[in-house]
């Protein structure tokens, strides 16, 4: 076969072949950041699974310099501040099953910023206690601010025959 078309990575022909590592890694990181799921990406880049697509796009991600790294992370948190403001709009109309919804946003949100990580010299077992205490009184007051009007109780029909 000729050489411009057969390379260690197979047939240079298809799309994917044609790019260079970098550029699979950068579009398979456009793609992540688009929403795309990893099979999704494996598919589209062509990686042969989709683990290799979150290996790429893991790469990606370090090879971006620290301001650029930065600004997906404000993207990425303005995108949670968005889903998180669309979501409490439904909870306070009453909307309970969009709870966990929430929880999985705000669990997102933590990791990106390192919310979860301890700080320095918080590593005993009463600092992590103290820690969890506090973070479970916010979200019970949370909560208990944000529940829905009750139902008012209603005075029983009134006889008319009586």
């Amino acid at each position: 076969m000729d050489q411009d078309t057969q390379g260690p990575g197979g047939d240079r022909r298809t799309v994917p072949a044609k790019l260079t590592a970098a550029q699979r890694r950068q579009q398979a990181l456009e793609l992540r950041l688009g929403g795309a799921t990893y099979e999704q990406i494996a598919k589209a880049v062509g990686y042969s699974h989709k683990s290799s697509a979150s290996k790429a796009v893991a790469q990606a991600l370090r090879d971006i310099p620290r301001e650029s790294a930065e600004a997906v992370r404000d993207l990425e948190l303005a995108r949670l501040d968005e889903m998180q403001l669309r979501l409490t709009a439904r909870f306070r109309q009453g909307d309970l099953d969009v709870v966990a919804k929430m929880l999985r946003v705000m669990d997102h949100r933590a990791k990106l910023t390192g919310s979860y990580q301890l700080p320095e010299g918080a590593g005993d077992l009463g600092s992590v206690t103290a820690a969890f205490g506090g973070l479970l009184a916010s979200a019970v007051a949370f909560a208990q601010e944000h529940q829905p009007d009750p139902i008012p109780e209603m005075e029983p029909p009134k006889d008319e025959a009586a």
